[in-house]
């Protein structure tokens, strides 16, 4: 990630980001994708613990799907 004085991080998932976008809207989850050089970044804000540990598991199970599943 990023080093944010927000209350959002970015996020580099070494991915395409609008995939990622779209996998988590899926999901219930709304977060800001990039494109350009931050073509592979998401940006997350912070929320309450639940809400984070939510998140944090949508995305690791999005980030274990196959690449292609991603496109």
């Amino acid at each position: 990630y990023v080093p944010s004085v927000g209350n959002f991080m970015l996020i580099n998932v070494a991915c395409d980001a609008q995939a990622v976008f779209a996998e988590l809207l899926k999901r219930g989850l709304i977060v800001r994708a990039f494109g350009g050089e931050l073509a592979t970044y998401i940006r997350v804000s912070t929320g309450l613990p639940e809400q984070n540990e939510r998140f944090v598991a949508a995305l690791e199970e999005v980030l274990s799907l196959e690449p292609a599943a991603l496109a």
